[in-house]
């Protein structure tokens, strides 16, 4: 029994989910008591997207340790997947009621309020995470996301927020490159694309709109997708990338390090706060010599190490130019 469930981690480790599952099924065969098999198999079956499943392998291990805060939080997790909301926020409540300091459980019940849209109640969910673990940069995107929907901040306000996000993030940063592999006068422009939204996604569908028309005798575009999520529009945008480099599974540290030997001239990020899968932590390594965000997100992202945000007078007013840590480059309406 405990091999098999051993096994399972190690696959699952690997990435092998459906070895993964298989062996946890083996496990729970032996003993279908064995709430930590349940638990791992629900977790497996969540990274699979197949999250139906995976709540019921979390509830049967709250049924088997109801005391487990983690169980909880995990169930809580498979439902809000599932956009059972009201039911992920009593299973979030519940872990908490068992583990009142569990940072992660405040940032997770913080995700459904604001799905829920009760704003401020997710304002305050990350600031308490944020007070029990401050090093949290996913939990610091997504508050400052959320500060997007209220009125309750000042402008100076979020700008300071986004700050105190890009000191955060440039202070994980132990050595940012100041020295660069790219020919500095290039025959062929290389830009790199960091995203998670190179899919059936707004992003996606706007960025397909413009690759047809990039020449690549002059530019060379490397996507860095930082989700697995491949559909038709992933398939239909592939040909125009001259390398397509998933970033799933690498440190901030290893992502810098594979962007920087590819030798990329300029590094787009397409995110900004939004989503599970921005990856704003690795610009502040500064693996290319020309940083810029662009398309995914409005507002500032606060990390000093991004040169650039790309926009036209509509979109970022000349008045409002102060209110980010870019310096805005207007593009051609």
């Amino acid at each position: 029994m405990d091999t098999h469930f051993n096994l399972g981690n190690a696959l699952k480790h690997l990435g092998r989910l459906d070895e993964a599952a298989a062996s946890y099924r083996r496990a729970l065969q032996l003993n279908p008591g064995f709430a930590a098999a349940h638990n791992n198999l629900g977790a497996t079956l969540k990274d699979m997207g197949r999250f139906e499943e995976a709540a019921a392998s979390y509830r049967r291990a709250v049924e088997l340790q109801p005391d487990s805060a983690d169980a909880h939080n995990n169930l809580g997790t498979a439902l809000k997947e599932l956009n059972r909301l009201d039911e992920a926020v009593a299973s979030y409540r519940r872990a908490l009621q068992l583990n009142p300091g569990y940072a992660e459980v405040h940032g997770n019940l913080g995700n459904a309020y604001k799905e829920l849209g009760q704003v401020d109640d997710a304002l305050n969910s990350y600031r308490r995470t944020l007070q029990l673990k401050p090093d949290l940069p996913e939990i610091f995107s997504s508050l400052l996301l959320t500060l997007n929907y209220t009125a309750s901040q000042s402008t100076a306000e979020c700008l300071a927020e986004a700050r105190r996000y890009g000191q955060l993030v440039s202070g994980k940063a132990s050595a940012p490159f100041s020295s660069w592999n790219c020919d500095p006068e290039p025959q062929r422009l290389r830009v790199g694309m960091v995203s998670g939204d190179l899919c059936n996604h707004p992003v996606g569908f706007f960025l397909e709109g413009l690759l047809a028309h990039i020449d690549p005798a002059r530019i060379e575009l490397v996507a860095y997708p930082t989700c697995a999520t491949v559909d038709a529009l992933t398939r239909r945008i592939q040909p125009y990338f001259s390398a397509w480099k998933p970033l799933l599974g690498l440190s901030d540290e290893q992502a810098a390090r594979l962007i920087h030997a590819d030798g990329v001239h300029v590094l787009i990020d397409l995110s900004g706060h939004t989503g599970r899968n921005n990856r704003l932590p690795v610009f502040a390594w500064r693996p290319a010599p020309v940083q810029a965000s662009w398309l995914g997100y409005f507002a500032t992202t606060g990390v000093a190490e991004m040169d650039y945000l790309l926009a036209d007078r509509m979109g970022v007013p000349e008045e409002h130019r102060a209110h980010f840590t870019e310096t805005i480059h207007y593009l051609p309406e």
